[in-house]
């Protein structure tokens, strides 16, 4: 089973790999959906717009939410915010099902939770839209403990990186197309927002005709005393001339390491303290950078900007996300994980900053400052997508051994969406306390009183930033090429040393390197 081999990917691992990330476009498309829909036109007051009776009405776009629901700033981010939770809570017992029916079979259950989110977001009922938004969330959360495990497990160690970042180029595809349809639909078409949230049953559609053409993880085979499914499904994934006989010898010998203990268990996670630190610290990074300050209200922030056409440069948002994000796929079994996030994590810091200081200094050229703004805001996405947002599902894939994997990912992804929640619940109204704005103030008052806490607000995710930089590059080692093992066994290996500490042994050296050819775990 040689490198060369075992690199190439064959077209059924694409189609599969394409099908088995499906779920993870619609984690994209959900976020950003309502968001799109969240429309005021040429001014500020959402509450003007519903049902467009009022004289004094802003010129509201024909399908805005807002013209058939009366949606608060606080209602929006509930609605927002009830997304959160559902994927919350999705994503803490996704690996149940997981573990016991297997990946593919909890993937597929779980397009009925999608069906029936998008049935009810698509009625012009507020509390139906705050149910159908936990119900679609809940969906999300449990795809994002699934899909990337069963994307790594499909992978050979040399094409897990580019496999396993396909789980985040969906998800910035889904934001994209939400950009675009919702450009589409929202601007000149009636009641465009229903046609948004149906967009959600595509993908199912696609997923289940597709079905056949998606394989069970191997790996879960293997643990499930099913040998020969698993070869069979390797025979599919691998390309001509693969030793899938070695490699499911590999498996075995995996899990049979651990045939005298019972299911994995929390504190058996918990125990496996290094790569607990490495994941849950990505999360929090990736959450409380700012990337879903963007992902979730930009429309809003570009509006408060002053740039005119604020959907447009949602759009625009998907489309810089989803192409810097495929550069990544393909850099990342290339330029290694760390070199990654440490170049994008440096770019988002000074896109931040200069987004800031152009939100406070450059008010005399309105039109000047929302177009450096947007250029901001697009070189952060670009920063987030190459480094925080592929690299990190890859590191988190490659951490913990197949056994203890989906219940590591459940925890990985819950510190995710945790403060996902926090910033889903606090940006706008973080924007109005940090830039002062009074309910006696009038709407050019109110505009310039948010673009200041915009501004403000950007200061702080910069200084989020910086710390996630130190804990990258003192916390955070480079995995390509290293298998979970490194990390199970409380590994130093953050400058360079391969030092391995067994439970009641001494602290001695690895005597070889680890091979990396022939090794998936």
């Amino acid at each position: 089973m040689g490198k060369e081999s075992s690199s190439k990917i064959p077209t059924k691992m694409w189609i599969a790999a394409f099908l088995i990330s499906l779920p993870s476009f619609l984690f994209g498309y959900i976020s950003a959906a309502l968001n799109s829909c969240l429309i005021t036109g040429d001014g500020d007051d959402a509450g003007k717009c519903y049902d467009n009776n009022d004289d004094a009405s802003p010129n509201c776009p024909p399908g805005t939410v807002y013209n058939d629901i009366k949606l608060s700033t606080v209602d929006a981010s509930l609605a927002t915010s009830l997304m959160i939770v559902g994927a919350w809570l999705g994503c803490l017992l996704g690996s149940g099902p997981s573990e016991k029916y297997g990946r593919r079979t909890t993937m597929l259950i779980n397009n009925f939770t999608f069906i029936g989110g998008a049935i009810m977001c698509c009625i012009a009922d507020k509390y139906i839209l705050f149910a159908g938004r936990f119900l679609a969330g809940f969906g999300v959360g449990l795809e994002s403990v699934v899909v990337p495990v069963l994307l790594s497990e499909i992978a050979t160690a040399e094409t897990r990186g580019t496999i396993t970042t396909l789980h985040q180029l969906q998800i910035t595809f889904g934001i994209f197309m939400a950009g675009i349809v919702g450009y589409g639909f929202v601007e000149n078409v009636a009641h465009g927002w229903v046609y948004v949230q149906a967009g959600i049953t595509i993908p199912v559609v696609i997923m289940v005709l597709g079905m056949g053409f998606i394989p069970e993880s191997p790996k879960w085979l293997v643990q499930q005393g099913r040998t020969e499914d698993a070869k069979s499904s390797l025979y599919i994934l691998r390309p001509p001339g693969f030793d899938v006989n070695a490699e499911v010898s590999l498996m075995i010998a995996e899990a049979n390491s651990h045939v005298d203990k019972d299911e994995a268990s929390w504190s058996e996670v918990f125990s496996h303290k290094t790569p607990l630190i490495i994941g849950c610290g990505l999360m929090f990074s990736s959450a409380m950078s700012g990337i879903n300050t963007v992902i979730f209200y930009s429309a809003t922030i570009f509006g408060f900007a002053g740039f005119d056409e604020a959907i447009l440069a949602t759009a625009a948002v998907g489309a810089v996300n989803f192409l810097a994000t495929a550069t990544a796929t393909y850099l990342v079994d290339i330029s290694g994980r760390k070199t990654l996030l440490l170049r994008g994590i440096n770019l988002m810091t000074v896109s931040l900053l200069i987004l800031s200081i152009t939100l406070l200094v450059a008010n005399d050229a309105q039109k000047l400052q929302g177009f450096i703004a947007v250029f901001a805001v697009l070189f952060f996405v670009i920063g987030f997508a190459i480094g925080l947002g592929a690299v990190s599902w890859v590191i988190m894939s490659e951490i913990m051994s197949t056994r203890l994997r989906t219940k590591a990912f459940g925890l990985f992804v819950s510190v995710n969406w945790g403060f996902n929640l926090v910033i889903g619940l606090t940006t706008l109204p973080a924007i109005d306390f940090l830039g002062g704005t009074k309910s006696s103030m009038d709407d050019d008052e109110t505009s310039d009183a948010r673009k200041e806490g915009v501004a403000y607000m950007y200061i702080i995710l910069a200084g989020i930033c910086f710390l996630a930089t130190l804990f990258i590059v003192f916390f955070v080692p480079e995995t390509k090429g290293k298998s979970p093992e490194d990390f199970m066994t409380d590994v130093s290996v953050y400058k360079g040393e391969k030092v391995r500490r067994h439970e009641g042994d001494m602290v001695r050296p690895l005597t070889a390197d680890i091979e990396d050819s022939g090794r998936s775990y």
